[in-house]
C-alpha cells in the first residue's frame, strides 16, 4: 500500500496560487479581476488576463449547461404535472386553498430563487468584465502619456486632428 504524498499548503491570498488555477466561480473571477487591476508586471498581467478569459468562458459554458439542465428539469416537472390529476382537496379551514394551489406556490418560489441566482451571476460577470476593460483603458492611457512625454523631450512634433496640406 503506497503512502500518501505530502502536500505543501498554498497561501490562498498569494498571486502564485491564482496563476496555477483557472477561476471556476464568479467569486474567484472577481478576485482575479481585482488582481488584474492591481498588477504592474506585464508578463504576470498577461497570464492573469488569459486565466480571466478562460475562467469567463468556463463559467459561461457551465451556466449554459445548467440552463439546459434546468430546462430539462422543468420540462419533466411540467410533464409530471400534466399527468397528475388536479386535486381539489382543501388544505385549510376558513377560505379555500387547494393542493394544486400549494404545489404551484412551491414551484413558483423555487423558480424565483433560481432566477435571482442567475441574475446575480450575470451582474458579477458584467462587473468583472468591466474591471478588466477599465484596467486595459488605464494602461493604454498611461502608454500614450509616456509616448507624449518622450516626443516632447526629443522635440518630436505630432499633429493632432485633421491636417491641411499647404
Amino acid at each position: 500500500m503506497p503512502l500518501p504524498r505530502a502536500t505543501t499548503p498554498v497561501d490562498a491570498g498569494s498571486i502564485e496560487n491564482h496563476l496555477l488555477e483557472t477561476p471556476a466561480c464568479a467569486r474567484t473571477l472577481a478576485v482575479l479581476a481585482d488582481l488584474l487591476d492591481q498588477e504592474e508586471d506585464e508578463d504576470t498581467w498577461y497570464i492573469l488576463h488569459e486565466k480571466f478569459i478562460r475562467g469567463s468562458l468556463a463559467i459561461a459554458v457551465a451556466a449554459e449547461a445548467a440552463h439546459r439542465d434546468l430546462l430539462h428539469t422543468t420540462a419533466a416537472a411540467q410533464k409530471r404535472k400534466d399527468m397528475q390529476k388536479d386535486s381539489w382537496q382543501s388544505l385549510q379551514t376558513g377560505g379555500v386553498l387547494y393542493v394544486q394551489d400549494g404545489r404551484n406556490a412551491v414551484e413558483n418560489s423555487e423558480l424565483l430563487v433560481l432566477q435571482d441566482a442567475r441574475e446575480k451571476l450575470k451582474k458579477l460577470e458584467k462587473r468583472a468584465a468591466n474591471k478588466v476593460i477599465k484596467a486595459q483603458k488605464r494602461k493604454e492611457i498611461d502608454a500614450r502619456k509616456v509616448i507624449r512625454a518622450y516626443n516632447k523631450a526629443n522635440g518630436i512634433v505630432v499633429r493632432r486632428g485633421p491636417h491641411k496640406k499647404k
